[in-house]
């Protein structure tokens, strides 16, 4: 039975995690992270229906996302998750111009996504290794790909350019926006509390 969305969120010091049942709505069994993996890193889940609270040190050496990726498998396993996950969805910081929407990654979204590496060196790279991770763990599980740069695609062209020569913005050197999928979040909460009145805060 593959019922279950596993939601991975790789930054430059943790990898957080959430797994949803897929029902008429999206139905949390259980979310964490590994924090500090570049100093002592721990190992958080929160309470849920599945398990109790656990917060444990995962040693006091640095790791690698590789090794989180490792951790949150291992939870997952014990706990009899693993074998439900059907789709894995990932933030991923870049989009590019292109990529303005959920997208299912295949090869050739992947290739286009490492061509932008140099334009997020950090984030971009470790979103991708966990990309190939759990493509390797659950290969015929779905990958798909949300991008913070999404969110920012339908700002005018006049707010996206630097004071740059035009054959730089061509080659794709403009602003992007960040953190966008928090920014959706947010601003969807608040139209939910104060309807059209949202869009005037």
């Amino acid at each position: 039975m593959t019922d279950a969305i596993l939601v991975l969120n790789g930054g430059s010091s943790s990898l957080k995690f959430a797994v949803f049942q897929q029902q008429d709505e999206l139905h949390l069994l259980v979310r964490g992270s590994v924090s500090s993996i570049g100093h002592h890193p721990r190992l958080h889940v929160a309470p849920s229906e599945l398990s109790r609270e656990i917060d444990r040190s995962l040693g006091d050496e640095p790791i690698g996302i590789a090794k989180a990726f490792e951790a949150i498998v291992s939870y997952l396993e014990d706990h009899a998750l693993l074998r439900r996950i059907g789709t894995v969805g990932h933030r991923i910081v870049h989009g590019g111009q292109e990529l303005t929407q959920a997208t299912l990654l295949d090869e050739r979204t992947l290739d286009a996504l490492h061509r932008l590496e140099p334009l997020a060196p950090i984030h971009q790279a470790i979103n991708l290794e966990i990309v190939q991770l759990a493509g390797r763990l659950l290969p015929e599980a779905k990958q798909v790909g949300c991008f913070d740069t999404a969110f920012h695609t339908a700002r005018p062209e006049l707010a996206r350019l630097y004071g740059l020569p035009r054959e730089m913005s061509e080659q794709g050197i403009v602003s992007y926006g960040f953190h966008g999928l928090s920014y959706r979040h947010i601003a969807a909460k608040l139209r939910e509390r104060y309807g059209d009145a949202a869009i005037c805060l």
